[in-house]
């Protein structure tokens, strides 16, 4: 439709819409606008709207396909609403029937959507029974009789789309539609055709049989001469028969559609199939009996030529064996074997695979060949179980897992055609269960489902069990690496785990529910038990036997030992016992072993009369005590009540011993040594069985160490040690430990033959290997000089059994051997420290373990081992070899345990002894912070608890002696006091706590527990001063360091060396008093670690100060008694250092530090205060800003405490002070704290201080600043730098800038130096100086100073460069510029700080709400934010303003501009409220300000002018009526003059004037106001649509204010209300806030005069107190009904004045004037709609429609054509 074309109907506005969604199609939003509106016309009018599409349709023959199909699709959404069914016309529904109908005709095959929308239209329809039949006719006239070319393909799918959503109305014309489909069905050639052919007769049969259930009475009729018809394949369902009606036609549709399965195309082939297996359900009996060879031999075929219809072909298949299988009649026998070879591969598919993606289509294919299957096996059960036996025989796995799924199917589908089959399927699966038969992991499984169906069927008790139990256990392990090697296959972990899983569970299964589970599994499981493959299933075998023999026990019946155990491959007693007892390994390490163990256990309980008459008793002992033990162990989580958690490698120990504690009472109770050997040999025999498990190989060594150990035979047990250490991997550490400990356990009781035997071993490292890793000859052969690893580790090995041989000799012997013997042997290895470090670590575990052999503690007496000096040496050697920051491995840890051993041994060490070993292990330990990955899981393989510790070695001792040694140095944050209020510190444990060396803490911090042992050790056998100095000095120089770790080591072991010494000190004694050297340096760089960034560091340096204060009072001579007047440690903590895991707060760390330097000021001696200060100093650098700022405050309170004392040191203190400020610039707390210390001396040179730092550049330093802030607080040096600073800034301003010529006759104003450096150092000082009331006096005269300043620069810069040949510093530089941005900022910065200053917090909130501060650095905004500052002191510091408008008195006359508009600025801010000091009205001060405003009318500066208007305005809101009457006419005067000021070109005075008037007009009379009214109209009616916002919403609010005073009685502003209405209404959603706000606020005021009651309720409702309404649109749509009802007569006048604003630049109002028409003429009465301009304001929606700046323009014009559903 052309722009220019008058529209004047609905009609046409739909057609416009139309034109609409076909232009903009690609534009989803207009396009769903658009089928929005046109479907809410449709449900008003859906007539016009049916007959605008039908015309629009035929007026637009070239319209494209998509646009077409809109439209059709429309017509689709109107006739599918059933509240507009009864309003149809049939005539114009039979037109649209028609048009679909040709509109489908006129389709090509690429015109999908076009054709789907016209078969949607005519399918919607035929949903109706009223228009089904109209729809069929025109159907059928598209379809006449006898025509030999086919209808349209989509004519055709519409009738079959028809049937299927009614096949109640289309039934009725079957015969009719089947008449002309029959002749016709031989002349389609086409695929598309013959596809659509297929799916619509599938349909009428659906329809047909649909009918019969709907309608059963219907289908009573038989058919007549032949067997009746079923309707399902189960045959029990009632015969029907009105398929007989269609019987004929059906038969003849069936012989084309048939011979349509021969076409070329896969598609019509696979509809073709379906569509005949439907009419199998169709035709007569006799005839699918004739033709089921025809039918079976076609169909089959056509799986070999689909692609994507095979779900159609089965599905045609299923219908044709409903059919066939209802009963015996069908000859199908023949064929089933070809049915089911075609059926099969559909169902070998796996749905559950998921390494292929199947689409939706295949399942639903694999779903029906499973049905198939079903349905055949109502009527060939037996047959299809052969077929499937015969398939799983395949190679291929898809196919043995397609019959083992279609068997368990069966199985559990179809029980009842299964029951009889039983022998045939245990006989045919023996086979497939066979251990011939490999197939793959998924088979497997799917057979172990299948095992699971028949033992479900009680299967598995018929003959052919033990094949099945044969399998289960066959694969109760994966193969082995060879196997899959050969095979060449990938092993599915997740696979095997799932298989082996299925398997164990239906083993126990059988063991548990069988009745022949003896029969089948005893002892049959016992050949399985001792082999290496089914390792990790014992405890599986294990559950089974012991069920097994569990049910025979309660049966009564006794377990039989003989038949079958003459079988060679089931295992022997001792073989079974070895195995059971290596199964204890680790047991309480996870819930897998634990379960190993219980069963074992169990097991062993239950058949020990097998093992040995004699063994029953010991094997009691399971259940009594190893079971309760085991439960306890494998407990990992303990009650908050309850002990500590234990720790997980003391479980596995205590484990193991009591393990090996009950194998020795078994062995102990058999009296035959040949028993034992047995049990010895098979106990050898299996360790090779654990090759790769060295956890149980290294406890089966144990084991045999244990068993040998009750052997008398010497050479049994030589051969078995050698075997120990042949068959041990000495590479491996869990077995090195093994081996060791075996070694130790044979040693008890042999020990000569056991040294003598590790002498033989050791020299195998001189000979060479014949074979084997350890194979030797006996011919002479040469040393060989180079290394071997095995042989390394071997010796690793033979180390590690010399410790434990130490431990097992007994007490009255060790002594002897040790210095004859072993030391002899050990020192040759011991003093070659470049050995490796595995070697290196067992010879410090052997070490140790000699160490903790010979404590006097354990043998008792004063014997001294005289190497043990020798063995520190060693340890150090092999220390010093280490990189200090990487941890590699446990030799670290292994030095600390040895020298924790070796000190406690006699004599003590010597003070260099203490600081050699100390300084390498502090040096090689305290620095580390990272390890080698894997190291944490070994930790609880190389420490045995059991045996290992130092402590737990001599429990015997006294319970305190044992609590001191055990006590670990501080981990957490639990605080606690003793008896004489010294700091007690506890490891938290068991929740959340490393204990020890725990395999839950790395290594390195199980290494750090030893180191503080060892350190603990050196301090408890010298407890002196001298040894803590000596550790003290090792451990200073790590306080500073910067990583946390260092820090906190250190600590720590500093709060352990002063603790032990305290309870341990020897050089006190009581009344003898004497210097504790180490205090001053302690505190000195302890005490400002009391703020450290970590929580544990300040307890700990807490905590060691505190010890430290204890023991400088005992070594006052008073002993170990309680100081009554020392701090209390968990008090101070409470009160100060109370955080948690964060940081202090900043007041909290202040009096942190002034508490510790009074204890400090009170303790420490005068001598030792030269060395305090040093170390304070060397804090001041301190890595931690807290720290450093610390140790200033410190700094500080020690100069003041005792400064009289430091006279001659006052002048090199103060120099350190001021050149530390460059270096603790950073650290601003640290700057006070120095400068608090440095004010004292600043006070004498006052004025040279300000003298150097006025010469300082901006922006002030950090320190500058902080000077600044120091001096400003000094009460004397206040007042004076204030009244310098005045003077100085008052005189600067004379001249505050320069011109710059900046070329090209173009010159900018740069400020001066010296004005900025005033105002820089005001702003410094203004904020924290003392007293306040010197600042008071000053304030008037600060605060005009910085307003004239900020007048006098707003329109300046910076200076960019320095100008030439000065030489003056540098003051103003480009950080400057960076920071301040302009000059005023500077002034806005120092006003801040005043405000601050005087606490005057409202006045910068209310400038922060204003955003006044920005406003202040803008040349044109200044004014109005020094109009905020002013206002803000009024109400808030009113005291302030009548000494401010004074001292602006003498600005008012100057010739300076900025300091006339100063004041004027002043005078304008007063006018609203002018307050005396005690915040009452001022009527003089208002009179002045009022008289300087009418003054300054006449100001050559605009701007002046402006404000003068603009402060004139504010006399409305002035409190004294009478100062308004005297001054508002004037005032009015001057805002008319204002609105043709000759200058204002910007409007900016015109703006003012009509804000000013809006203002005044509530002050002025009626007549005064009647008298202007006419004017102000006149001027004000074009600003509603000016561009500039601020003048829009001035008007809006002036004409609010005009309406509300004059309009009630003037009619004159009523005829002005009903013109400006309609712009009120648009611009209440301007695009600007302001507008917005005050077109709300007008038609809140104004709705009274619209002498509308329902307006009035409206308004107020949704404009409540002049606020926005909620919701635009909504208030919109409401407001402009109202209008419409209570104004008709004027309904046209809205209507073409909001029309007019269908052009608006304004996207916004646009849209707005569109959504108000629509809402407008929405619901008019037919008088009211023919007063409308149609032609008008339809045309201009129209052309809206067409809008091409904005799609929101398009989208509302859309919506309120939508509105006008009545104009037809």
């Amino acid at each position: 439709m052309a722009a220019t074309s008058q529209v004047s109907s609905l009609l046409d506005l739909i057609m416009s819409l139309l034109d609409t969604a076909t232009t903009y199609q690609h534009q989803e939003s207009v396009k769903n606008e658009v089928a929005e509106s046109l479907k809410t016309i449709g449900s008003h009018q859906p007539n016009v709207l049916l007959t605008a599409c039908h015309q629009y349709l035929l007026q637009n023959p070239k319209l494209g396909a998509f646009k077409r199909a809109f439209v059709l699709q429309t017509i689709s959404i109107c006739v599918d609403n059933c509240e507009v069914v009864s309003k149809l016309d049939e005539q114009i529904i039979m037109l649209i029937i028609n048009l679909a109908t040709q509109e489908m005709n006129m389709t090509k095959d690429t015109d999908v959507e076009w054709a789907e929308s016209s078969m949607e239209v005519l399918v919607t329809l035929a949903k109706n029974t009223r228009f089904v039949s109209h729809v069929i006719d025109a159907i059928l006239q598209k379809f006449p009789p006898g025509q030999t070319t086919s209808p349209h393909r989509y004519i055709v799918l519409t009738m079959a789309t028809i049937a299927v959503h009614n096949p109640f109305g289309l039934v009725p014309f079957l015969t009719d539609i089947l008449s002309r489909t029959v002749p016709l069905l031989q002349h389609v050639k086409t695929d598309p055709l013959r596809c659509a052919w297929a799916r619509a007769i599938c349909s009428f049969c659906e329809a047909v049989r649909e009918c019969e259930t709907e309608r059963p009475k219907e289908a009573s009729e038989e058919y007549i001469g032949d067997h009746s018809r079923p309707n399902s394949a189960s045959g029990h369902c009632q015969e029907v028969s009105n398929r007989a009606t269609y019987s004929d036609q059906t038969e003849a549709v069936y012989d084309v559609i048939f011979s349509w399965i021969y076409s070329k195309d896969p598609k019509t082939r696979g509809e073709a199939a379906e569509c005949v297996g439907e009419l199998c359900l169709m035709i007569k009996q006799t005839r699918l009996v004739e033709d089921v060879k025809k039918i079976v031999t076609n169909m089959i075929p056509l799986y070999r030529k689909s692609y994507n219809e095979s779900h159609m072909i089965t599905q045609g298949i299923c219908r044709f064996l409903e059919a066939a299988c209802v009963d015996e009649t069908c000859p199908l026998e023949p064929y089933l074997e070809d049915i089911l070879n075609a059926l099969f591969p559909n169902a070998c598919l796996d749905p559950d695979d998921t390494t292929v993606t199947l689409s939706t289509q295949a399942i639903k294919n694999h779903s029906e060949a499973f049905r198939c299957f079903d349905v055949a096996a109502t009527r060939f059960a037996d047959r299809i179980v052969y077929y499937l036996l015969h398939k799983m025989q395949n190679v291929a796995d898809s196919q043995k897992l397609g019959a083992i799924n279609v068997l368990r199917h069966l199985l559990n589908a179809t029980g009842q055609h299964m029951e009889d089959k039983r022998s045939l399927l245990t006989m045919g699966l023996k086979k497939l269960l066979a251990a011939e038969n490999t197939t793959s992991i998924r088979v497997k499984r799917a057979i172990v489902q299948l095992c699971v169906a028949l033992a479900d069927h009680s299967y598995v008790d018929a003959e052919g069990g033990d094949y099945v139990i044969a399998f289960l256990v066959r694969n109760l392990v994966g193969p082995t690496e060879q196997e899959s090697a050969a095979k060449k296959v990938e092993v599915d972990v997740a696979g095997l785990n799932q298989l082996r899983t299925q398997c164990a569970q239906a083993l126990y299964t059988i063991a548990n529910t069988c009745v022949c589970a003896t029969k089948l599994l005893w002892p049959y499981l016992l050949e399985f038990i001792c082999c290496e493959r089914y390792t990790p299933v014992v405890g599986d075998l294990c559950k089974c036997l012991r069920t097994l023999v569990s049910r025979e026990v309660e049966a009564g019946r006794k377990m039989d030992y003989v038949t079958g155990f003459d079988n060679p491959k089931v295992a022997g007693r001792h073989a079974v016992f070895a195995r059971l007892f290596t199964s204890f390994c680790n047991a309480p390490l996870n819930g897998l072993l634990t379960r190993r163990a219980r069963e074992a256990g169990g097991l062993i309980q239950a058949v020990a009369p097998w093992f040995h008459p004699s063994m029953e008793g010991p094997a009691a002992r399971w259940s009594e005590k190893l079971e309760p033990l085991l439960d306890e162990l494998s407990t990992t989580v303990s009650s908050g009540d309850s002990a500590p958690a234990e720790l997980r490698g003391r479980k596995i120990a205590r484990w193991h011993e009591a393990c090996l504690d009950w194998l020795s009472a078994c062995v102990a109770v058999v009296p035959e040594g040949d028993w034992r050997q047995d049990l010895a040999a098979a106990m050898g025999k299996q360790l090779d069985m654990y090759k790769e498990l060295s956890d149980e190989k290294s406890f089966l060594l144990r084991c045999l160490g244990v068993t040998l150990a009750r052997i008398t035979a010497k050479q049994f047990v030589i051969d078995h040690m050698m075997l120990m250490f042949k068959s041990a991997s000495h590479s491996v550490l869990t077995e090195r430990q093994g081996c060791a400990r075996g070694v130790g356990s044979i040693a008890t009781s042999h020990m000569d033959l056991i040294l003598i035997e590790l002498e033989n071993v050791s020299k195998w490292e001189h000979a060479r290997k014949s074979s084997g890793i350890f194979g030797f000859i006996k011919d002479t052969m040469p040393i060989r000089q180079y290394p071997d690893i095995e042989m390394i580790h071997l010796r690793a090995t033979l180390m590690l059994c010399y410790g434990h041989v130490v431990m097992a000799c007994s007490l009255d012997t060790i002594t002897q051997r040790l210095q004859n013997t072993i030391i002899v042997f050990l020192r040759n290895y011991f003093a070659n420290s470049k050995q490796e470090t595995v070697v290196r670590e067992a010879m410090l575990e052997t070490m140790r373990l000699i160490a903790t052999a010979v404590h006097p503690s354990r043998i008792g007496g004063e014997w001294k081992f005289e190497a043990r000096n020798e063995l520190l040496a060693y340890a150090k050697d092999y220390l010093n070899g280490e990189t200090p920051e990487w941890l590699t491995s446990s030799l670290r840890l292994l030095a600390c345990k040895t020298t924790a051993a070796l000190v406690q041994l006699e004599p003590p060490l010597s003070p260099a002894d203490i600081e050699d070993i100390g300084t390498v292990l502090t040096r090689q330990i305290l620095p580390m912070q990272r390890e080698k990955s894997g190291l944490k899981t070994l930790a609880f393989d190389i420490f045995d608890y059991a045996s290992s510790s130092v402590f737990s070695t001599f429990s015997g001792s006294s319970s305190s002696h044992t609590n001191i040694y055990m006590t670990p140095p501080l981990t957490a944050n639990s605080v606690a006091e003793g008896p004489n209020g010294t700091p007690i510190h506890q490891r938290h444990r068991g929740i959340g706590g490393k204990m020890e060396d725990d395999e839950s803490a790395t290594i390195m911090d199980a290494t750090m527990h030893q180191y503080g042992l060892a350190l603990e050790q050196i301090v408890r056998m010298a407890p002196t001063t001298q040894t803590i100095m000596i550790l003290l000095k090792i451990l200073l120089p790590y306080y500073g360091k910067q990583a946390d770790h260092e820090r906190i080591r250190a600590v720590d072991m500093t709060v352990l060396v002063l603790r032990v010494y305290y309870e341990c000190a020897e050089d006190i004694s009581l009344g003898h008093a004497s210097d504790f050297e180490p205090l001053s340096s302690l505190l000195g760089r302890l005490a400002p670690r009391l703020i450290d960034l970590l929580a544990h560091v300040r307890l700990q340096a807490l905590s060691a100060i505190h010890w430290t204060l204890r023991l400088a009072y005992m070594h006052k001579g008073h002993g170990r008694d309680a100081d009554q007047s020392l701090f209390s440690y968990s008090g101070f903590v409470e009160k100060y250092l109370t955080s948690g895991d964060v940081k202090l707060e900043g007041q909290k760390e202040k009096l942190a530090i002034e508490a510790i330097a009074q204890i400090i000021e009170y303790r420490l001696p005068q001598s030792q205060m030269q060395i305090y200060l040093s170390a304070i100093f060397e804090m001041l650098t301190d890595r931690q800003s807290h720290v450093s700022s610390a140790a200033a405050q410190l700094l500080t309170y020690a100069v003041m405490a005792r400064g009289a004392t430091l006279n001659a040191e006052a002048e090199i203190l103060v120099t350190k002070m001021v050149e530390k400020l460059a270096d603790i610039h950073h650290c601003v707390q640290t700057n006070t704290d120095v400068l608090a210390a440095l004010v004292a001396f600043a006070v004498h040179q006052q004025q040279a201080v300000c003298d150097v730092l006025f010469k300082q550049p901006l922006p002030y330093s950090i320190n500058i600043t902080d000077a600044w802030e120091c001096l400003s607080r000094d009460k004397l040096l206040f007042a004076v730098i204030l009244d310098h600073l005045t003077e100085l800034l008052g005189a600067s301003l004379d001249q505050p800038f320069e011109l710059m010529d900046s070329g090209g006759g173009v010159s900018a104003k740069v400020v001066n130096v010296e004005p900025c450096t005033y105002v820089a150092v005001l702003a410094e000082v203004v904020k924290n100086g003392e007293p306040e009331s010197a600042l008071m006096e000053r304030l008037p005269l600060i605060l005009t100073l910085l307003i004239h300043f900020i007048c006098s620069v707003s329109d300046t810069q910076f200076p960019v460069m320095q100008k030439e040949g000065s030489k003056n510093p540098l003051i103003i530089t480009p950080d400057l510029r960076r920071a301040a941005e302009k000059p005023a900022g500077m002034a806005v910065a120092a006003i801040k700080n005043l405000l601050n200053r005087t606490r005057s917090n409202m006045v910068i909130e209310d400038m922060n709400q204003a955003r006044a501060w920005t406003d202040c650095l803008d040349k044109d905004s200044f004014i109005q934010a020094i109009t905020v500052f002013i206002r803000s002191l009024v109400e808030q510091r009113p005291a302030w303003v009548s000494p401010l408008a004074k001292t602006m008195e003498e600005y008012a006359n100057s010739e300076s501009e900025p300091r006339r508009l100063a004041a004027v600025i002043i005078a304008a801010s007063l006018i609203r409220r002018s307050t005396s000091e005690n915040g009452e009205f001022n009527e003089q001060l208002l009179v002045k300000c009022i008289r300087r405003l009418e003054d300054s009318l006449t100001d050559p500066s605009l701007r002046i002018r402006k404000l003068c208007v603009k402060g004139l305005g504010e006399l409305s809101e002035c409190s004294s009526t009478d100062v308004i009457s005297r001054f508002v006419h004037m005032a009015v005067e001057a805002a008319m003059s204002g609105l043709d000021d000759h200058g204002d070109r910007k409007d900016t005075v015109a703006i003012e004037s009509i804000m000013a008037l809006n203002k005044l007009v509530q002050l002025t009379n009626n007549d005064q106001l009647k008298s202007i009214l006419p004017l102000v109209l006149l001027k004000i009616r074009p600003c509603f649509e000016k561009d500039s916002h601020t003048l829009r919403a001035a008007s809006f609010s002036l004409f609010g204010e005009l309406g509300s005073r004059v309009g009630e009685n003037s009619e004159e502003f009523r005829g002005h209300l009903h013109t400006n209405i309609v712009s009120l209404l648009l611009h209440l959603n301007d695009d600007f806030e302001e507008v917005r706000q005050n077109c709300a606020n007008s038609i809140y005021r104004l709705h009274g005069l619209l002498t509308s009651p329902n307006a009035s309720i409206c308004i107020e409702r949704e404009l409540k107190d002049g606020k926005q309404p909620a919701s635009y649109n909504l208030f919109i749509k409401d407001f402009a009904s109202i209008l419409a009802n209570s104004f008709p007569d004027r309904i046209n006048q809205y209507a073409l004045a909001t029309s007019n604003y269908f052009k608006s630049s304004s996207a916004r109002i646009r849209c707005n004037a569109a959504h108000l028409t629509g809402c407008l003429l929405d619901g008019l009465t037919a008088p009211l709609r023919a007063t409308i301009s149609r032609e008008l304001v339809f045309t201009g929606l129209v052309a809206l429609l067409k809008d091409s700046e904005d799609v929101n323009v398009r989208i509302s014009a859309t919506r309120a054509i939508a509105n006008l559903h009545d104009f037809h």
